[in-house]
C-alpha cells in the first residue's frame, strides 16, 4: 500500500509541497461585505426589472403588430367583398298602368326580376325584334347597325340557342359589307301548346344588286324560350326582363 507521502505527492499532481503557491485571500471587513452584497443584489434586481421591460415592451410591439395586422386583413376582406358585389345587378320590375287622365299609377309592389311572369304579349315583341334583328341585311359599309342588330340578339339568346347563333353568325358572316340587302316581314306569332313554345311566321325579300335579283320566301320558326338574370347594367338595360331564346328551329315554306 502507498505511505502518506505517496499520497502527498499524487495530490499535488507530483509537485513537492514546498513547490505549491499559498492561496491568499484578502481580508475584507464584513461592513463592506454587506455593502457588496447588497450593491450586487441591488444589481441582480436591476437587471430583472429591465429584462422585464423589455419583454413588456416586446410583447405590447407584437400585441400592437397583430392588431394592425388584423384591421389590415379585415379592411381587405370588406374591400373585396364590396368589389366582388358591387357588380351584381339586382333587377325589379314594378307594373304600371296608364289612366285616362295621362299618369301612370303602381299596381301592386316591385317584384324581383325572376318571380315576375311576363306576359304573352311580351314574348311575342320580344320574338318579333328577335327575328327581324337577325334575318335583316344591309348592304351598309360600317355595318353599325347590323353590329348593334347583333348584340341585341346576345342579349336576348342564351343556353343552347347561344352556340347555334354563334355558328350561324360564322357562316353567315352577317357583319361584312355585301351586295345583298334583305327587309323582314312578320305575319303572326302563335303560342304552341307546348310550353314556353312560339311559332313565328314572316316574309324575307332579298335582293342582290350584283345579280339584280330579287327573291321572296316565307319562313316559320320555332322558338323556345326562357329566362336570364342579367349580370350587369349593360344587359339589364338593354333586356330589363331578362328574356331570351333557348332554342329555335327555322325552315323555309315550299
Amino acid at each position: 500500500m502507498p505511505n502518506p507521502e505517496d499520497l502527498a505527492i499524487i495530490h499535488t499532481n507530483g509537485v513537492s509541497e514546498a513547490e505549491v503557491p499559498e492561496q491568499e485571500t484578502p481580508d475584507i471587513p464584513p461592513a463592506l461585505l454587506v455593502q457588496l452584497i447588497a450593491k450586487s443584489d441591488m444589481m441582480w434586481r436591476e437587471t430583472q426589472r429591465r429584462d422585464g421591460n423589455a419583454v413588456w415592451h416586446s410583447w405590447q410591439w407584437m400585441r400592437g403588430f397583430y392588431a394592425m395586422l388584423g384591421i389590415w386583413i379585415l379592411t381587405v376582406g370588406v374591400g373585396l367583398w364590396i368589389y366582388a358585389h358591387s357588380r351584381d345587378v339586382e333587377v325589379m320590375v314594378q307594373t304600371v298602368i296608364y289612366n285616362a287622365e295621362g299618369q301612370f299609377l303602381s299596381l301592386g309592389v316591385p317584384q324581383k326580376l325572376l318571380a315576375y311572369e311576363p306576359e304573352d304579349g311580351q314574348w311575342r315583341d320580344m320574338l318579333g325584334q328577335w327575328v327581324h334583328k337577325r334575318q335583316w341585311r344591309s348592304d351598309e359599309p360600317s355595318a353599325t347597325l347590323a353590329r348593334a342588330n347583333w348584340a341585341w340578339v346576345y342579349k336576348h339568346t342564351c343556353g343552347n340557342a347561344t352556340k347555334r347563333l354563334e355558328r350561324d353568325e360564322e357562316q353567315e358572316k352577317p357583319l361584312q359589307a355585301g351586295k345583298l340587302t334583305r327587309s323582314i316581314k312578320l305575319k303572326s306569332i302563335t303560342k304552341t301548346p307546348t310550353p314556353q313554345s312560339f311559332q313565328v311566321l314572316w316574309e324575307e325579300t332579298s335582293i342582290d344588286k350584283a345579280k339584280v335579283t330579287k327573291e321572296i320566301a316565307t319562313y316559320t320558326g320555332t322558338f323556345t324560350v326562357g329566362r336570364y338574370k342579367p349580370t350587369s347594367v349593360s344587359d339589364a338595360q338593354e333586356n330589363n326582363l331578362g328574356l331570351c331564346v333557348t332554342s329555335y328551329d327555322v325552315r323555309p315554306q315550299l
